[in-house]
Order: C-alpha cells, then sequence, then structure tokens
C-alpha cells in the first residue's frame, strides 16, 4: 500500500478533522480514527471505527457491536509495512465544536497489535 499523499505531522490534524466531519453522519457518536505510519513515518492507512452490526452471525463480534479503527487499519494494511498507529477520538465538545481527545486502544486490540508487532499510539498533540 502506498502512502497517503498529501499528509503529514503539520497538517495531521486537519486531516483528522475532515475524515471525521464525513464519517459522523455515517458513523455512530463515538468516533474514533485510527491512522497507520510505516516505518518511515507516512501515513499509509486512516480508517474510523465501524457502525454496531446487528444480526450478523460467525463474525466473532456480539450483536451490537461495531468494529473498532485499530482492526480497521491492521485489516486494510500490509502488516508488513504498518509498524504504528496512532488513535484519536473525536467528540463534539459542549459549544458544538470538534475536539480531538485521547483514549486508550482497548485489551483486544493491543493484543491484535501485539501479535503483528504493531504500536498503539493514543492521540497526545503534544507528542506529535
Amino acid at each position: 500500500m502506498k502512502p497517503i499523499k498529501n499528509v503529514s505531522l503539520d497538517n495531521l490534524e486537519e486531516i483528522i478533522f475532515k475524515k471525521a466531519i464525513r464519517k459522523f453522519n455515517h458513523v455512530c457518536h463515538k468516533l474514533i480514527i485510527a491512522i497507520g505510519f510505516d516505518s518511515k513515518g507516512k501515513v499509509i492507512c486512516i480508517k474510523t471505527n465501524k457502525p454496531p452490526l446487528s444480526n450478523i452471525r460467525d463474525t466473532g463480534y456480539r450483536p451490537g457491536a461495531g468494529r473498532h479503527a485499530e482492526e480497521e487499519v491492521i485489516k486494510h494494511c500490509d502488516q508488513n509495512k504498518l509498524v504504528k498507529i496512532l488513535v484519536v477520538r473525536v467528540k463534539f465538545n459542549i459549544r458544538g465544536k470538534l475536539i480531538l481527545v485521547p483514549m486508550e486502544p482497548c485489551s483486544k486490540c493491543r493484543k491484535i497489535a501485539r501479535k503483528y508487532d504493531i504500536e498503539l499510539i493514543p492521540w497526545n498533540s503534544e507528542k506529535i
């Protein structure tokens, strides 16, 4: 998979907000965005959580559960190139403005990431 064009650490927050605005109409109120990076620090994949599934059997998910954004990145990226995933929650503050909030990946996603030797990084604008 080729790196996504025109994405750098300088405009990463802008890219996240653009993706969030497009997805908020289609996803539940909890929007999580995961961004996959290769070993050179290039963005190779940006995915969001999937809405809750209903009446789908044999998927490994309980009814009403959705797929996590981290899982989507691992599923759609070449695991040989993917070295880290940045995870961020996007939500509206009390004034109706979109904000980025740090969040810790769940134990299931951490386990999957360890299996592929992928580092999971919660969003922290001071460290980026």
